[in-house]
């Protein structure tokens, strides 16, 4: 063999050598990093959480990385992604948190928005007495009731605001317009209540009309208030008396200038002041005021006595 020919040997060889290393340093290098990159994280239970608990606190949950081979597709690893949410069936300790392990809320009753201790109740309504159509879920009303079918003939129609500040849990069902357009048509509403408020609103919806008011959703105001019968004087007892004195400083008047007696005959006595008396009744409340006139004073200041007897 030639030693041109060997020489070129030689280097074919080596070139192969050095070629052969480099792949498998690069295979090599290519085998460990995937191993990474393969590591996701998951939201595991910190301990066992029952069915139907809403996810509102995110220390029950713990980060840890797996293969992703072993987690599944729907895998939450996000807690602000599924905060408020509900679990439907319970999650073991050291389960992964999964999509699949939670309530569709696109498809889910509004009984899951429900507190324990809580219920959803159903109350007719139309577009006049539900805020003219525009409640949403999520609004927050005060009911009014209004009795027109009373027990006694001798009793008239009343209004009352009996709930204030309830929540709206849904609204009427989806209504197909001629033109293809969908609305919420506020047939019926549905209110987040408790026991007592439930009992409340069943026997006033059975008994009358019920409107809903809409009120702002961060007005926590509790405002309240006797109710209007028809007809009736509905100030309170205060407002009665406070009427009362207006009314009187308004009305009495001013004693009226009477001249003095002129004594025809020597020594005879001049004549009585007289005694004049002004009554004002407002409701069931009675004013009386007393003033004396005469003996040539005029503008003097009555002297106003209350009476406490009902008007007859």
């Amino acid at each position: 063999m030639k030693p041109k020919t060997l020489v070129l040997m030689l280097i074919a060889v080596s070139c192969g050598l050095v070629a052969s290393f480099m792949t498998s340093r690069y295979l090599s290098a290519g085998q460990q990093a995937p191993k990474e990159d393969n590591k996701v994280r998951v939201l595991v239970a910190k301990k066992k959480i029952s069915g139907y608990t809403r996810l509102t606190d995110a220390e029950i949950f713990e980060e840890r990385l797996f293969d992703q081979n072993v987690v599944p597709k729907d895998a939450v690893s996000d807690f602000e992604a599924v905060k408020g949410r509900v679990l439907k069936v319970g999650l073991g300790e050291g389960k992964m948190l999964a999509e699949s392990d939670l309530v569709d809320p696109t498809q889910s009753s509004p009984t899951w928005k429900l507190n324990p201790g809580e219920l959803a109740m159903s109350v007719k309504v139309n577009a006049d007495t539900a805020g003219a159509g525009f409640l949403m879920p999520g609004d927050r009303v005060d009911v009014q009731a209004t009795i027109v079918r009373t027990t006694s003939p001798n009793e008239k129609p009343f209004s009352k605001f009996i709930l204030q500040n309830i929540e709206v849990l849904a609204v009427g069902q989806d209504v197909q317009q001629p033109d293809g357009t969908i609305y919420k048509e506020p047939n019926r509403v549905l209110l987040r209540v408790t026991h007592k408020q439930a009992e409340e609103l069943a026997l006033y919806q059975d008994t009358g009309n019920l409107r809903l008011l809409p009120r702002r959703h961060d007005d926590p105001t509790h405002v309240d208030t006797s109710g209007t019968r028809l007809g009736a004087n509905n100030l309170t007892s205060d407002e009665r008396t406070g009427a009362a004195d207006n009314l009187a400083t308004s009305v009495l008047p001013t004693a009226p200038t009477i001249p003095a007696a002129v004594n025809e005959i020597p020594g005879e006595p001049a004549a009585p002041a007289e005694k004049k008396t002004l009554t004002i009744i407002i409701g069931d409340k009675v004013t009386t005021h007393d003033w004396k006139t005469g003996d040539g004073k005029s503008n003097e200041k009555a002297e106003e006595k209350k009476s406490d007897e009902k008007k007859p």
